[in-house]
């Protein structure tokens, strides 16, 4: 379920970009058509998309005003020094993936831990609690424990190897190898 509710958001944030444009303005002579790549003229247009001139042959301005995305970025240069980004910051698709990850790992873990405890098996309930957070942990909660007891399975209790002694004086339980009684410090032999 988050993981549709983050693609989504994702998916949003990216549809949501909008672009100042201004112009249109006459091309200089020996630009380049950003559609179909062909020299200009000064008879052509260029328009400014977020601070970025993109010159375009007449006739053909419809098809960059209704992408201008996709014709600034072929525009812009490549590179962290000669980017043209407004915002140096952290994109929000970023910042969605990386706390889609971050919530997955908190709650993979608390599921792990949890399936430890009850006798389940912690890796497919940290998978179950990375892709599913709350309702894998409500549903993991909601399972009876399989282990029985405070002895984890596979072990048990050590038994009893001797039995204790009474002491002559005071009728205490000591063990076996104590010389002098708990209660009242008198010789146990």
């Amino acid at each position: 379920m988050r993981l549709i509710v983050v693609t989504t958001l994702l998916w949003l944030s990216a549809a949501r970009a909008e672009f100042t444009i201004a112009g249109p303005f006459a091309a200089r002579d020996g630009e380049t058509c950003v559609v179909c790549n062909s020299k200009l003229s000064r008879d052509d247009l260029a328009y400014t998309i977020d601070g970025q001139r993109v010159a375009v042959m007449k006739g053909m301005e419809q098809e960059i005003l209704a992408n201008p995305g996709k014709y600034v970025k072929q525009a812009r240069p490549e590179g962290m020094l000669f980017s043209g980004e407004k915002n140096s910051g952290m994109t929000s698709p970023w910042f969605w993936a990386g706390l889609f990850v971050l919530i997955g790992l908190v709650f993979g873990g608390f599921c792990a831990h949890t399936a430890m405890g009850k006798g389940y098996s912690p890796t497919h309930w940290f998978a179950l609690g990375f892709f599913f957070s709350v309702a894998a942990q409500l549903a993991l909660l909601s399972k009876p424990s399989l282990r029985e007891g405070p002895a984890p399975s596979g072990l048990s209790k050590i038994p009893v190897t001797q039995s204790p002694i009474l002491c002559r004086a005071c009728g205490a339980a000591n063990h076996p190898t104590a010389r002098n009684c708990i209660r009242c410090g008198k010789a146990t032999t």
